[in-house]
């Protein structure tokens, strides 16, 4: 089987797509197939490249090109379309063109790793090779939490589009938990019949072992929470739950782990709590083994599908987890045997968990025991593979992408400067 793994991201790249990648791609090289991957070169992020091959694809060449033949008439016809949208369209057009150029008729599957890649290889690929799409986090929802959006902005808008673009495009659809699955059906139109749950896979065996004290005495039990630093994401009911603790274990060393800087309501609510000193607020490292095998518990509340690879490496350092019944990180958890679930934004039962946890250190050895075993099991990178490989297979009939048009896809500009002006 020729496989052609694809992002249009940069490859290797941070965090786990790069090991999903890697795994995937390890594994059909033990089965005896070959790959090939096409994306951003992580050395130049203005060039693509096609591994094993020269080739290295100008995206400033290709855009200027492009911008000079289109760009004063679009943004007459649109003056209100940001900048940052056209120059996506622009990168999109690069990765088109390269994509244009190579014999994909080559390849039985084309295996994307995000939307705007499945999109682009829905408008190319051969008739007879499988598309195949991962879904690994809502890229609109990153982009509101991260750069502060509104749900009605433009930008917002166009990644909405493009994830639905992308998603209709694939004959298969891969997320790693029943969360992401639900609301790719019901925010992105997916059909419910092409969008599987495939796990998240992991090799416990490369991880070490948290240092979980044998008792309570031995030595202070330390949180470690590990989220965005606002308000949705749990870290203001953690502060105010701490409040509510057993003296006998309260204060604890609180570590958080987050993207951004704590907010004013935040820093007001962690100094009434009186515990400032015992709280450790650390920029997001690159490496966050490091602080797991220190840590006695984490606490993950955020419900995005980002934080599962975290979740998955706290099970892999033997560490039981509490989480948001409901998120995407719940779906790695057995209650009461891994770790704990409790009800979003409810500080009293989040509190009544710390305390079970904490106040017992051989249940929260059992737990993380019991939470290597998961991983090791459920969660192991032969199972994630295994399934993947699974929807390689071709089902009777490729779908034909509903959306072929060419690039830079005026329609799509359209359409979202028609809802942008019908939501004002």
């Amino acid at each position: 089987m020729n496989v052609l793994m694809t992002s249009a991201w940069p490859l290797p790249h941070q965090g786990y797509l790069s090991h999903y990648v890697g795994t995937v791609s390890a594994k059909l090289h033990l089965r005896g197939d070959h790959v090939e991957l096409l994306a951003t070169d992580p050395t130049d992020s203005e060039q693509y490249y096609v591994s094993g091959t020269s080739i290295r694809w100008s995206k400033q060449k290709q855009a200027q090109e492009l911008d000079k033949a289109y760009g004063d008439a679009v943004f007459r016809r649109w003056p209100l379309l940001p900048d940052y949208i056209w120059r996506e369209e622009l990168a999109m057009y690069s990765y088109y063109t390269l994509g244009k150029t190579m014999e994909l008729g080559r390849f039985d599957v084309i295996h994307a790793q995000d939307v705007m890649a499945a999109r682009i290889m829905g408008m190319i690929r051969v008739p007879g090779s499988r598309l195949v799409l991962t879904v690994h986090s809502d890229l609109a929802d990153e982009k509101i939490a991260a750069d502060a959006l509104s749900s009605s902005s433009l930008e917002i808008e166009y990644w909405t589009t493009v994830t639905k673009m992308g998603v209709a495009a694939s004959d298969i659809t891969i997320v790693p938990s029943e969360t992401l699955r639900r609301r790719l059906i019901t925010d992105y139109d997916g059909d419910p019949s092409r969008i599987v749950v495939i796990p998240y896979g992991i090799d416990p065996r490369r991880y070490p072992a948290a240092s979980l004290p044998a008792s309570t005495n031995s030595s202070e039990p330390i949180v470690l929470f590990v989220g965005p630093l606002d308000r949705d994401h749990g870290i203001l009911t953690l502060i105010r739950a701490m409040s509510q603790m057993d003296a006998a274990i309260a204060p604890f060393p609180l570590w958080i782990i987050g993207t951004v800087p704590l907010g004013p309501d935040i820093l007001r609510a962690t100094q009434q709590t009186g515990w400032n000193e015992r709280i450790r607020v650390l920029s997001k490292p690159t490496d966050i083994v490091t602080f797991l095998t220190q840590a006695s518990l984490v606490v993950i509340l955020g419900d995005q599908a980002e934080f599962l690879m975290t979740g998955l490496e706290a099970m892999a350092c033997r560490l039981p987890i509490i989480a948001a019944r409901g998120s995407a990180v719940s779906e790695l958890i057995d209650d009461g045997v891994t770790g704990l679930l409790v009800p979003p934004d409810n500080p009293q039962m989040l509190a009544r968990a710390l305390n079970l946890i904490l106040n017992a250190p051989v249940m929260r050895r059992k737990m993380g025991d019991a939470a290597y075993t998961s991983a090791a099991g459920t969660f192991s990178h032969a199972t994630m593979s295994e399934e993947i490989f699974k929807q390689y297979q071709p089902y009777d009939a490729v779908r034909a992408n509903p959306h072929v048009a060419a690039i830079p896809d005026l329609r799509l500009l359209k359409t979202i400067m028609r809802t942008h002006e019908r939501k004002r």
